[in-house]
């Protein structure tokens, strides 16, 4: 694990809702209201992501089928310059999960107007599956969202190799 980063999963209900009232406008689409967010624990597992003791962001890891799980990771933007590192980290931490857990894929949905972030999810290891036409609303702009997925294989390939 890269040095000074730890990721440990959370249970905790208040303080997934003020990391994500923290960053609602940036994670969520037009139209969902803050005040009506509960968090599911049942469905969703929950990662806090530390750097050198410093609390940096959030992953979610939203069940999909028995073996697939969708992504959310919320860095805070004082640490979007270490997101390649602190996302890896993340990924080793879902891969041991694997080992006790039938996972083996993990899927991400990213609005393709952040074409920035697109390029960040294949420097992971993501592959760019399909495109989802006009079905994602912010800033009153129908825009397309870009679908990505990785089999454990691939991500264990690229940390590996690069």
């Amino acid at each position: 694990m890269e040095t000074g980063v730890t990721i440990s999963r959370t249970f905790d209900v208040n303080l997934i809702k003020s990391i994500m009232f923290c960053m609602w406008k940036d994670v969520t689409e037009e139209g969902h209201l803050m005040e009506h967010y509960e968090p599911n624990l049942q469905r969703t597992i929950w990662l806090i992501i530390n750097k050198d003791g410093v609390f940096v962001g959030l992953l979610a890891l939203d069940y999909v089928s028995r073996v697939c799980l969708r992504a959310h990771p919320m860095i805070f933007p004082k640490y979007r310059k270490n997101a390649f590192v602190l996302l890896r980290e993340s990924i080793r931490w879902y891969l041991d999960l694997c080992s006790s857990a039938p996972y083996r894929k993990i899927i991400a949905e990213v609005p393709s107007y952040k074409r920035n972030i697109c390029i960040f999810v294949r420097k992971l290891g993501f592959v760019q599956e399909g495109v989802r036409t006009k079905s994602y609303l912010k800033n009153g702009i129908l825009g397309d969202v870009t679908l990505f997925g990785a089999t454990n294989n691939q991500l264990i390939r690229r940390l590996n190799h690069g």
